[in-house]
Parts: structure tokens; C-alpha cells; sequence
């Protein structure tokens, strides 16, 4: 009776391997098929070692590029968020300059002594020196109405709490001069966009702020 060849002894089985897994077609090819002609199997072997090493690049390159292409677009995608960045920080500045530009158009630029915006906050601190009048009520109310103008110059340009500080030079009874914070304001910006500036007077800046306080040597409240 003649025994029944196994599964792995056919030849279907192994040019299936040698195609699919070449290693393993190898194997059976000099393990298993004892019978083939010598030469055969060199020829064989060496044209199935080629076909495993052409599968092996061809396999390798295309993992080399998809991490290629991942790279480059992680690249990509963060110089885009550098660039929107920049682009940001750009347009900050430029902004700084044109409300600094008419903060001290109102005040004098000698006279504006901090302008801090920090828009991340939403918040602006401006400190400028009020300039003197001929008399103190009208000095105090030319520092009402430099509030006044700026808020104006603020409110179409960008959304914004505003701080203000005035500083003035006052004298003691010895005669002797310094600089002091007579006036604090606080306006947000919620007030800061009802102020309808056509209608408005200067005089109600002390009322229409958030927070208010002043010196008593500036106070002209009757």
C-alpha cells in the first residue's frame, strides 16, 4: 500500500511557500523535496532568495515613507502653529504702537509714562502725568478730560479694561515737590463700550467708572 504524501511534502504547498514566505519554501525545498535534481534546486533558491529580498525593500521602503509623511506633516502642522504665532505676536505689537501712538497724542508723549497692554487679559494699564491749568478745578477736570479722549481713541480699536493712573507734582508745606498718584480709574469694557462719546460729558468721568479714587487735593466735588 502506498503511503499518503502529507500536506507539506506536496508541491503545491511548496511553491506556495516559496512565493509567500520564501524562508520557509527553502526549508521544504532541500528538507522535504529530497528528490528534486540538485541543480533545480540552486536555481530555485537563488531566484526565491532575490524574491524575498525585492519583499523585504519593498516592505521596509514603504514604512520608511509613511514615517516620512507622518514627520513631515507633524513639520508641517507646527510651522503653522509657529506661524500663526508670530502672526499673533505681529499684530500685538502693531497694535501697542497705534494706541500708544493716540494715548499720546492726547496727553503729549512726554507726559504718557506707561502703557501696558496685555491682550491675552484684555487689559490695558495707561499712567500719564495731568498736565497744569490755570486753575486746580480746571487742572483737575483737563485729567477728566484726557480720560475721557482716550477711552474715546480706545473703544473702536479693541476690547479692553482699562486702569488709568495720574500722577501730578505736588508740594508740601516746606516747598518741596513729588510726584504722587492723585487719580485712579477703572473702566471695563463692557462701560467702556456704553459711553456713547457724542453725548457724553468729560465732567461725569468720576460716576460713569467702575472704581474710582482720588486725592483730596484734587477732589472739586461741591
Amino acid at each position: 500500500m502506498q503511503n499518503k504524501k502529507k500536506f507539506y511534502q506536496a508541491n503545491w504547498f511548496l511553491w506556495i511557500s516559496l512565493i509567500i514566505f520564501p524562508p520557509l519554501g527553502l526549508i521544504l525545498l532541500w528538507g522535504v523535496h529530497k528528490d528534486m535534481k540538485k541543480n533545480k534546486k540552486i536555481v530555485l533558491s537563488c531566484i526565491f532568495i532575490l524574491w524575498f529580498i525585492i519583499m523585504f525593500s519593498i516592505i521596509n521602503d514603504s514604512d520608511v515613507t509613511t514615517d516620512d509623511n507622518s514627520s513631515t506633516q507633524q513639520e508641517t502642522e507646527f510651522t503653522k502653529d509657529e506661524r500663526t504665532t508670530v502672526i499673533s505676536t505681529e499684530a500685538d505689537k502693531d497694535l501697542k504702537v497705534e494706541l500708544k501712538g493716540k494715548i499720546e497724542k492726547v496727553v503729549g508723549a512726554d507726559n504718557l509714562q506707561t502703557f501696558n497692554y496685555i491682550p491675552d487679559n484684555n487689559f490695558s494699564l495707561i499712567v500719564f502725568r495731568g498736565k497744569e491749568s490755570f486753575t486746580a478745578k480746571m487742572t483737575v477736570k483737563s485729567m477728566y478730560l484726557d480720560m475721557f479722549k482716550i477711552l474715546k481713541e480706545i473703544q473702536p480699536i479693541i476690547d479692553t479694561d482699562v486702569d488709568f493712573n495720574v500722577v501730578y507734582t505736588l508740594k508740601d508745606k516746606y516747598g518741596n515737590e513729588n510726584d504722587s498718584i492723585v487719580m485712579k480709574a477703572t473702566f471695563t469694557n463692557d462701560t467702556i463700550k456704553k459711553i456713547n462719546f457724542d453725548n457724553a460729558l468729560s465732567e461725569n468721568i468720576p460716576t460713569m467708572a467702575d472704581e474710582w479714587w482720588n486725592s483730596p487735593v484734587v477732589d472739586i466735588t461741591d
